[in-house]
Order: structure tokens, then sequence, then C-alpha cells
């Protein structure tokens, strides 16, 4: 499994998202409806999952899939 696909999983495991919105262009907040919360809630799990850290800072520049995506490739490589 890909690092995408476990970040999708996550996000629609952890947060009851729908796969099929899961597209790289698609905004947590606007297209996905999830709130600070949520966004919180999925890097502590993405954090565990990855062994990884994730700063606020990081995590609040995160707006799309495709940002998440990237944000916890980079940390794995």
């Amino acid at each position: 499994m890909t690092v995408r696909e476990r970040v999708v999983q996550v996000l629609v495991d952890e947060l009851d998202l729908d796969q099929e919105k899961m597209v790289d262009e698609a905004t947590l907040e606007d297209v996905l409806g999830t709130d600070s919360l949520d966004a919180v809630e999925a890097a502590i799990v993405l954090e565990r999952e990855f062994d990884i850290d994730i700063s606020a800072d990081e995590a609040e520049k995160v707006r799309t899939v495709g940002d998440l995506v990237a944000l916890v490739t980079g940390k794995v490589a």
C-alpha cells in the first residue's frame, strides 16, 4: 500500500469521509466538510500510523488531500 493510499484510508476510516471524494485537489474543510478538530484527530492518527511528528504549524498549512499526502510523504522519506 502506498503512502497516499494509507493516508486516504486513515481519512476515510477515522473521519468517516467518502472515499470517492479523496482526490488530491479536495480541500479538507470545504469539499470534505472537516473542521479543525478533525484535522487534529487525523494528524494524531497519521503520526501513529507512520511514526512521524506533525507540528501544529505544518498541520495549519495543509489545505487539501494532496497537501496532506505530500506532508506525510516528506516525513516518511
